[in-house]
């Protein structure tokens, strides 16, 4: 309860203690070590997750939450042998293969997009798969798949926060060097949020 209201201290110190006292069930280990995570503490969420996945080696969420924490270490030979652990496990998980998209982002664009296109066969209907899509086929200089997808994501009235959406939309035509479209849509962007700071950083650009 104090982790869904946001009370991360009051939830790590319960975590901490239950875990002192011997507890090891595969909700403390996994909830606890994406608490560490969520505050920074990456060796400790990584010697929960490893001690997690010895106990329960046959659970795909400890191996995918642990290879986005060596991800953002840049350990990205550990993440990819992480992700690909788990894809023997389950291959019809479609967060092992959008996982594997952020991760061939950082490394390889075609097999991002090869990755991210098996998710969303998985779960079509996926808005963050989707939006992860567009991004990287912009990184493909692939303009017109990216923009198609982006326009049918604003279109789609069961999406609420429109931000990203925006963001990406702004940097595709900055790259299309249509600088004032570009200024226009962060411009409107900001206004209806007035503290999305990565609109401002764009602005700045």
């Amino acid at each position: 309860a104090f982790l869904s209201k946001g009370k991360l201290r009051l939830a790590e110190d319960i975590y901490s203690k239950l875990f002192e006292d011997g507890n090891t069930s595969y909700e403390l280990l996994f909830y606890y070590s994406l608490l560490s995570r969520n505050l920074l503490k990456f060796d400790l969420a990584k010697k929960l997750l490893t001690q997690a996945i010895s106990k329960y080696p046959s659970k795909v969420d400890i191996y995918i939450l642990l290879a986005e924490i060596t991800r953002l270490e840049k350990d990205f030979l550990k993440s990819e042998e992480l992700l690909l652990t788990a894809r023997k496990i389950n291959s019809r998980n479609s967060n092992v293969f959008y996982n594997l998209a952020l991760l061939y982002r950082e490394l390889d664009f075609k097999k991002a997009l090869n990755n991210i296109n098996k998710a969303i066969e998985l779960v079509p209907n996926n808005q963050i798969y989707r939006l992860l899509q567009a991004e990287i086929f912009l990184s493909l200089d692939s303009i017109d798949e990216s923009r198609s997808i982006l326009n049918n994501l604003l279109i789609d009235a069961n999406i609420t926060d429109k931000k990203p959406i925006m963001l990406i939309l702004s940097s595709l035509e900055r790259r299309e060097k249509n600088f004032d479209l570009a200024e226009k849509i962060l411009i409107e962007t900001i206004s209806n949020n007035k503290t999305f700071s990565l609109a401002y950083l764009n602005l700045s650009d």
